[in-house]
């Protein structure tokens, strides 16, 4: 009989249950429940093992920037971001428009730095001033969501002009027509529908041959100011 009870004592003792989970274990957590020393994250659907540096503390930008500022259609734009911690996963990035969200597509990722990119199209995407902003989840789980990364204004309407007026050595024609001889200076005063970049150019065809080019006298805005002198 002592033989037989050290035979089952050894036996039992060959058999004794580790109930410690690996920190490498995947376990998810579908009920919210998870074994000892993990906790559930939803934004993951796992249990994570619990770090001695997790503070709990969600993630967010150090750096954010959206390029260009102005965009029309067909703009690619470059969305660059910087995160304050690793990630779990690249961040989801989006375009707020007025007709719903747009996602950015990740570029290049070095470390902590991330570079998305959006091409801008009329008919699709809104006109406007348009946020930018990401959804970051760290490696801990703990998640932040429309992390502000930039605005960019959507413009697809071309300017229009609104009035132009001449301003030349002699009176212009009854029907409205500039009369100018060759060699005469001219100015132009133009009023846009909105500003405009520098580098805004008018030309003018007479019937005579050749042609007026007015050159910018002012800086770029909503009301320009073009002179030019006519052809001998």
């Amino acid at each position: 009989m002592r033989w037989l009870w050290l035979a089952g004592s050894a036996l039992l003792a060959s058999c004794a249950f580790d109930a410690g989970v690996p920190s490498s274990t995947a376990v998810r957590c579908d009920d919210g429940r998870c074994p000892q020393g993990f906790a559930c994250r939803p934004a993951l659907g796992l249990c994570v093992a619990l770090a001695s540096d997790d503070t709990g503390q969600a993630p967010g930008l150090t750096t954010g920037a959206v390029a260009p500022a102005r965009a029309r259609s067909g703009t690619a734009l470059r969305i660059s971001l910087t995160a304050s911690e690793p990630l779990y996963a690249p961040p989801r990035v989006s375009l707020l428009t007025a007709t719903g969200a747009r996602a950015a597509t990740l570029e290049s990722q070095v470390g902590q730095d991330y570079v998305f990119s959006y091409t801008l199209q009329a008919g699709v995407d809104a006109e406007g001033p348009t946020r930018v902003v990401a959804d970051l989840v760290d490696a801990q789980g703990t998640e932040a969501l429309g992390q502000a990364v930039g605005v960019v204004d959507v413009d697809f309407t071309p300017p229009t002009v609104v009035s132009a007026s001449f301003t030349a050595p002699r009176p212009g024609e009854p029907s409205g027509l500039l009369a100018v001889r060759g060699g005469e200076f001219v100015t132009l005063q133009v009023s846009l529908s909105e500003p405009v970049q520098d580098g805004a150019r008018l030309t003018a065809a007479p019937d005579c041959a050749g042609a007026l080019t007015f050159t910018s006298r002012a800086t770029p805005g909503a009301a320009l100011s073009f002179a030019a002198t006519a052809p001998q």
